[in-house]
């Protein structure tokens, strides 16, 4: 805080002077001009008090601020680590690859089945009408499919989630002005 002097004018008001204006011409309120002493003239006035305070604590980090930067804090740390652990889950998975691996499978089985006796595809079809022919594309791929939706959506969430964490995180940090 700048230390300031009352200087007394000839009308009886005290103006309050920075050390910085010594030397400076300044006009009193009463319209007289006064030239403000030295350093060392200064110094032998009397300071201006410190203001004092109206009971109401000075804006700054409160409670409610605190705990608002702690759960964007702890939000954008959890949002990383899911959408992290999604995006190195999913990351290999190229599902034209799965497709065409499980459909090279079902070719295979289709080449046993043309190579058998009518006997034995007789068989497998009595296996079939029992069991029912499924649905259509591989059990496996469905899997492989659901899980690659699902981390997907949990990585696309995660990271939503960190950027709202930073977000408020940040906007717990930003001093608004105070409301009159």
């Amino acid at each position: 805080m700048v230390q300031q002097y009352l200087l007394p004018c000839e009308c009886g008001k005290a103006n309050a002077v920075a050390v910085a204006q010594a030397g400076r011409r300044l006009a009193c309120d009463c319209g007289r001009e006064y030239t403000v002493p030295t350093l060392a003239a200064l110094r032998q006035l009397e300071p201006v008090a410190a203001p004092v305070s109206k009971g109401k604590p000075a804006p700054g980090w409160s409670a409610t601020r605190g705990m608002i930067f702690v759960g964007g804090v702890m939000l954008a740390l959890i949002g990383l680590a899911a959408g992290g652990y999604g995006a190195f889950l999913i990351r290999n998975i190229d599902l034209a690859e799965v497709d065409q691996y499980f459909d090279d499978i079902e070719y295979e089985q289709l080449e046993e089945i043309d190579q058998m006796t009518p006997i034995q595809a007789y068989e497998v079809w009595q296996r079939i009408r029992v069991m029912g022919p499924g649905i259509p594309g591989s059990a496996d791929t469905a899997r492989v499919r659901n899980f690659y939706n699902l981390w997907r959506s949990v990585s696309v969430v995660g990271f939503i989630a960190a950027a709202a964490g930073i977000l408020l995180a940040a906007g717990s940090l930003v001093r608004l002005p105070a409301r009159t």
